[in-house]
């Protein structure tokens, strides 16, 4: 087992794509020569730092973000907000149903996963119940272009702060890590507000850690140029700033019922872009709309326009 810790995410990122690329083993699966690290573990001193901001790894921070609220809202609500932001995401898309097999968003919402979470960590706080599951052996194992790679996650809270780990059976450290640690600790700080305790450390643990051998190159600039950062409007995420469940639950839900308004409205006349901003309250909903989605759907619907 290896295990790398750190403060933030831009110091561990070098570190952890240096253990595979010097440390992993060569297999192939699925017809693609990868190279792996069995059992990797992975822990974040500060969770609010989850922001891999090396400059030469490419990083879609607005999509991070709409991905990180999807996990509260139905996941057949958001399957065209999420390829919006991330045209890639379509190769993923079962074709019948264009939806994602593996939505982790409609596995959280369907059961109530997150307010449970909550309910059993205010009885009794040191409680080992609190799991989220994200794996469904009814839905993913089958053939599909999308299967859960996330098994669960579980919250603890321990000296008075709540710790969260992740358990994946597989992860691609150079295009999924990144994305996956926005989600995971977005979470955790969401219901560290609901329970009104402060973050801990955020663990992930993963029993496939690997690059596939056609991304070495990228995976050399990071670990060759460690230092070489961008800046970045999430370099620090705001802690979450609604603790009741419901609200967050409801402001999430019109944060993208306004983004969706905005774009089918962005060159009409009938956009009260005024009228609009109103519809969040959130002071972290709107630092995220502010600075990083809107900036991002400007420059696309130009573009489309």
């Amino acid at each position: 087992m290896m295990h790398i810790q750190a403060e933030n995410m831009t110091k561990l990122y070098p570190q952890l794509l240096s253990a595979i690329k010097f440390g992993g083993k060569d297999l192939i699966t699925r017809g693609k020569a990868v190279r792996e690290v069995e059992n990797f573990v992975l822990t974040l001193e500060n969770p609010l730092q989850p922001t891999v901001l090396q400059a030469n790894r490419k990083f879609n921070a607005a999509y991070a973000i709409i991905e990180a609220l999807s996990l509260f809202m139905p996941g057949k609500a958001i399957a065209e907000d999420l390829v919006f932001y991330n045209s890639r995401m379509e190769n993923y898309r079962n074709p019948k149903t264009k939806e994602f097999d593996g939505s982790y968003a409609e596995r959280l919402t369907m059961y109530d996963q997150l307010r449970y979470c909550c309910e059993v960590l205010e009885e009794d706080p040191n409680t080992r119940r609190a799991v989220l599951d994200f794996y469904n052996a009814a839905h993913d194992q089958h053939e599909s272009l999308d299967i859960a790679c996330t098994l669960n996650m579980t919250f603890r809270i321990r000296d008075g702060k709540l710790n969260a780990t992740t358990f994946m059976r597989g992860n691609d450290a150079l295009w999924g890590t990144p994305y996956n640690f926005m989600m995971f600790t977005f979470l955790q700080n969401v219901m560290a507000a609901w329970l009104d305790v402060k973050i801990g450390t955020y663990t992930h643990m993963v029993g496939s850690m690997h690059i596939y051998e056609d991304k070495f190159g990228e995976a050399d600039l990071v670990i060759q140029n460690p230092d070489v950062l961008r800046e970045s409007p999430i370099a620090v995420m705001p802690k979450w700033d609604i603790q009741d469940v419901d609200l967050t639950f409801r402001e999430i839900s019109d944060f993208f019922q306004m983004q969706k308004i905005y774009r089918q409205n962005y060159s009409t006349s009938e956009l009260d872009y005024n009228h609009l901003r109103e519809m969040i309250t959130s002071t972290s909903l709107t630092m995220f709309w502010d600075e990083v989605v809107k900036p991002y759907a400007d420059n696309k619907l130009a573009k489309l326009a």
